[in-house]
């Protein structure tokens, strides 16, 4: 089911913890409307209660499979702004505020309710509804290319390319105790401040306000403020819980995959990047690129968002089933 008439009530709700912070243009032009990017905004209903806020273009080529798009912890379809304007117009595009984030359902529950198994039943609900068999590239960044690789291993015959930003396929200890120094703090807020916001968006070391430009680094910091702090405790508990499943499912990826990580990205190291490559079967023809002087989060930098818009059209114009060759990684 699709309906849009309660749109202007939910987005009203979301709004109201951030009301105190004096946003670059107001409530009414900020963070940038969908209109500006061509984009129509609707919520998907995915299972009883859950309501998925999703953004769409159409294409003006009905033969290409869609784009899809799927953003990190604490993020919202906003974090692909950069890349937007990159994309032509002949496929469709769709991008959506997964559980728990931006503008989609926030429901209270244990961490199952926020397992990676329920964040792709979510993805395939949605691709059913609007009629979507099969996905033309998955875009994926952080989170979100967990999503879409645990996706694309469950579902393999729904996804013909991957563009995974900043994944992982196992925790390294450095990064696990980070993640376990942060759960006490989700568990005694309340509600995620601007403070915490801008926190959870610098503390990473490879980006800030001076790199990202003001408009859009108060944009990541606004929807970070939606994503209410049991959010972050499920979806980070989770994360540590990756491991020996996810190797397997990642093994089962059928898609022509491209595997993309910042230099300074915190998250994995180039030698787990060379295991996560060696797992994905050899008729994936993956390949992985290391990109120099980015972090975690290339997509959203001026430089960066070009790199990876690259990645995308040359993922794109090659044909999604092609002979094996060796892997490739490559240094830009």
């Amino acid at each position: 089911m699709v309906f849009s008439s309660c749109c202007r009530s939910l987005l009203q709700l979301h709004l109201v913890t951030c009301l105190a912070h004096q946003w670059p243009a107001g409530p009414d032009l900020f963070p940038s409307p969908p209109a500006i990017f061509d984009l129509s905004a609707q919520f998907v209903v995915v299972e009883p209660d859950i309501h998925l806020y999703v953004l769409e273009r159409t294409g003006y080529d009905k033969s290409l499979s869609p784009l899809v798009f799927i953003h990190g912890l604490g993020d919202s379809w906003h974090s692909w702004e950069k890349i937007m304007p990159s994309l032509d117009t002949s496929r469709r595009i769709i991008a959506y505020d997964i559980r728990g984030h931006g503008n989609s359902s926030k429901p209270r529950g244990s961490k199952e309710t926020y397992s990676m198994q329920k964040y792709s039943e979510d993805l395939r609900a949605l691709l059913d509804v609007m009629e979507v068999q099969q996905i033309g590239c998955l875009v994926g960044h952080s989170w979100g290319a967990m999503i879409g690789q645990h996706f694309a291993g469950v579902w393999p015959d729904r996804v013909e390319r991957l563009l995974l930003i900043g994944t992982t396929m196992e925790i390294l200890p450095a990064t696990r105790k980070v993640i376990e120094a942060s759960l006490p703090t989700y568990r005694q807020i309340s509600n995620i401040s601007y403070e915490v916001a801008v926190q959870e968006n610098t503390g990473m070391g490879d980006f800030d306000r001076s790199i990202a430009g003001n408009w859009f680094f108060e944009t990541l910091v606004h929807e970070t403020m939606q994503c209410p702090p049991h959010v972050f405790l499920n979806i980070l508990e989770n994360v540590e819980d990756i491991g020996a499943d996810t190797m397997k499912i990642i093994g089962s990826i059928t898609a022509k995959t491209v595997l993309l990580w910042g230099e300074a990205c915190f998250f994995a190291q180039v030698s787990a990047c060379k295991r996560m490559l060696n797992t994905l079967k050899p008729t994936c023809n993956a390949s992985m690129s290391i990109i120099k002087d980015e972090g975690h989060c290339p997509n959203w930098t001026p430089r960066g968002s070009l790199i990876v818009a690259a990645h995308l059209r040359e993922l794109l114009a090659e044909p999604a089933s092609v002979s094996v060759e060796a892997a490739g990684i490559l240094i830009l």
